[in-house]
């Protein structure tokens, strides 16, 4: 009989341990909600919005945030020309103020771009690891398969 007594202990001690995290958990999160300064992962940076123009297609940066281990730019672009415009991502290049090439994947942005359209919102992201020193970033983007058209935006500031 002694055996079931333990059982029960045990599931009694576990039961309060659960009931202590779940109570940490819930203090957690009631905190974090006080704060709306710890939720806001964004932030404003004095010399964003950044915006260049090339044959009627516009790319912008607008913000820059951290996400985990990431730090994510939302981009617009736009084509006010009369043709559609192809894009091939990987062909983004995105350099730090030291020029080593960083890699970078692209969320949401069209792959073509038809003409007189409205801003298509996307993201670039780009691994916070790679970026270390680095005060400011670049990115080029070009066309596919022509090439003839560069959006090319330096002095993105790097947010930590």
């Amino acid at each position: 009989m002694t055996i079931p007594i333990r059982k029960t202990k045990q599931q009694s001690l576990k039961t309060r341990q659960e009931s202590k995290n779940n109570q940490k958990e819930n203090k957690t999160s009631q905190s974090i909600d006080n704060n709306p300064q710890e939720l806001k992962s964004s932030q404003t940076v004095a010399n964003l919005p950044l915006q260049v123009k090339d044959q009627g297609v516009k790319l912008e940066i607008q913000e820059a945030s951290n996400e985990g281990t990431t730090l994510s730019f939302k981009v617009n672009l736009q084509n006010e020309g009369v043709t559609p415009v192809r894009f091939l991502y990987s062909f983004l290049e995105v350099k730090d103020s030291q020029g080593r090439a960083l890699s970078a994947i692209t969320e949401g942005l069209l792959q073509e771009l038809p003409p007189n359209s409205e801003n298509f919102v996307g993201k670039v992201k780009i691994p916070s690891a790679l970026i270390n020193d680095s005060q400011t970033l670049s990115f080029n983007l070009t066309d596919y398969p022509d090439q003839k058209l560069q959006l090319n935006i330096a002095q993105i500031p790097v947010i930590r």
